[in-house]
């Protein structure tokens, strides 16, 4: 994994992210609103992190049954475009256009770049076109009045290789729309980014079934849609079938604890004829617990297991669940990304888990911090102050673990019983982040608040140290590194790259700005709308 990081003290902050590395797009938090009327209300704004986290203090490790079937998969409200606006888009992709001016209808288009990383693009009133094969049109709301004239509009269209068509609410006939194109075009599209589309068990089994068949599909990303735990069957084939498939996103897709270890069960008892190609699953605010746990560990232990980057955050897995991980983990011999932010962890599971990753062969990147989305999400904060954890982290860094990034964000340490974490991390030669923030200050002994300072700083110039010497640069400065390489070290580039969305990021960037609040729930008057979606 080519990434890198430097130590902070203070929790990741999503803002340092691009938008598409989260895999909760309703996730980002807004405590500020523009407003035209000089007597609107000031928007609500939300306690802070210690606040939150001291007032749930250690999970009960209680499970209601609505936790096990996982968080609600609804998209954020929107409402359906209307085809005026997506015509000329539609028109140059239907000429076969790309981002270049060339069609008659890129005269109503704009000639642009992504911000960042200046990739060519050409930008419609709807749409836009990436010079990398990106076709973008995400949160456009097309629904399934203007599904099939998308599609129609790509079978003469080379050019588009990646298909980006997140919270368009397409419904169950748009999802035969596009399985009906794969199945005559297998060969175009590598990936395919289908977030929030109310796409359900029936309509995922439409598409497998043209999927399993596509030589060309890499990467299907399917969080916030209704597959539900009926939806086993499908995923098992996606996973054992598609020659290429190797980044699976099921994020908030209410599978279930039941239905996620039915999954891996299967998974652990089944024997490839080929090694599977599957490197990248996404599992967060599915309803994972104890049950799903105990299968997954089955499959993290078995010979057959290729997953390199595994995100389980907000699921209620808990203690008893890390208990049943760690069995598995200690097995593995291949996962290099683990995320467990927000699952309930308290000082008992944890010290069992990362025990169980000491001299881990490939794992560099740990993250059992915060999710920014844990209320909304009905999930629980990971609640850690013991020094049996700090003594299991210091074993985990100076082991031979290759350890580069440690999150573990806000949490209820004092900052004396932190302090041996901070000594023994400046002994590792690969570490490059680690971010820990103590919300207990010592009030016994008063100056290891100041050697805790000391010791960040101290730790920051030892992690710049290692990333200079791992990247052979070295006058690689802290901001060089933020720009271009932090967001590796917690995302795989192949994959996320291909789903960057100018239209996510602004969104995001403008809610950060206080000029419009990104609205995650749809009103009673509004379920309409989504009801006429399921239906259509």
């Amino acid at each position: 994994m080519a990434s890198a990081t430097v130590l902070t003290t203070q929790p990741i902050s999503l803002d340092r992210l691009r938008v598409s590395d989260s895999t909760d797009e309703d996730a980002i938090q807004t405590t500020t609103q523009a407003t035209e009327e000089n007597n609107a209300s000031p928007p609500e704004v939300r306690p802070r992190w210690s606040d939150r986290i001291l007032a749930q203090g250690p999970w009960d490790q209680k499970v209601t049954p609505d936790m096990l079937k996982g968080a609600p998969s609804l998209p954020m409200p929107v409402e359906i475009s209307d085809a005026k606006s997506l015509a000329p888009f539609f028109n140059h992709l239907k000429h076969g256009g790309s981002y270049e001016i060339a069609s008659d209808a890129a005269v109503q288009s704009q000639q642009a770049s992504e911000p960042y990383y200046n990739v060519p693009t050409l930008e419609f009133d709807k749409g836009v076109l990436y010079e990398d094969g990106r076709m973008d049109l995400c949160k456009m709301a097309l629904g399934p009045p203007h599904i099939s004239t998308l599609m129609h509009s790509l079978r003469s269209n080379t050019f588009v290789r990646h298909f980006l068509l997140g919270n368009n609410i397409i419904g169950p006939s748009g999802a035969q729309a596009i399985a009906d194109f794969v199945q005559e075009f297998p060969d175009r599209i590598d990936t395919w980014y289908l977030a929030g589309n109310c796409i359900d068990g029936a309509s995922l089994a439409l598409l497998t079934d043209a999927l399993v068949k596509s030589p060309a599909v890499t990467n299907l990303w399917l969080k916030r849609n209704p597959l539900g735990p009926g939806s086993v069957d499908s995923l098992f084939r996606l996973i054992t079938q598609t020659p290429r498939l190797r980044t699976l996103d099921l994020d908030q897709t209410e599978l279930g604890d039941a239905g996620v270890a039915a999954l891996f069960t299967r998974l652990a008892e089944y024997v490839p004829p080929t090694p599977l190609p599957m490197r990248i699953l996404y599992l967060s605010a599915t309803g994972i617990s104890s049950a799903a746990c105990e299968a997954i560990s089955r499959y993290l232990a078995s010979p057959h297991c290729s997953i390199t980057s595994w995100y389980m955050s907000s699921n209620p897995i808990g203690d008893a669940g890390a208990k049943a991980l760690a069995t598995g983990l200690q097995q593995n011999k291949t996962l290099q990304r683990l995320s467990l932010q927000s699952i309930g962890l308290t000082d008992e599971g944890a010290t069992v888990l990362i025990s169980s990753l000491q001299g881990h062969p490939a794992l560099q990147t740990l993250d059992i911090s915060q999710a920014y989305s844990t209320q909304d999400l009905n999930a629980r904060f990971n609640y850690l102050s013991a020094e049996c954890t700090i003594n299991a982290l210091s074993s985990l860094v100076t082991s031979s673990t290759p350890l580069s990034y440690l999150a573990l964000g806000p949490q209820s340490f004092c900052t004396t019983t932190a302090l041996p974490l901070m000594t023994a991390a400046q002994e590792s030669k690969s570490i490059m982040y680690l971010s820990l923030k103590p919300l207990i200050p010592s009030r016994s002994t008063p100056k290891d608040n100041r050697r805790f300072a000391s010791l960040s700083k101290a730790l920051r110039t030892h992690s710049l140290s290692n990333i200079r010497v791992r990247f052979d640069k070295p006058t690689m400065t802290y901001q060089e590194w933020e720009d271009d390489l932090k967001r590796w070290c917690i995302s795989d580039e192949v994959s996320v790259r291909k789903i960057d969305s100018v239209y996510r990021n602004r969104a995001a960037q403008k809610a950060r700005r206080g000029e419009e609040v990104l609205q995650k729930w749809w009103s009673e008057e509004e379920r309409g709308v989504l009801e006429g979606v399921l239906q259509a």
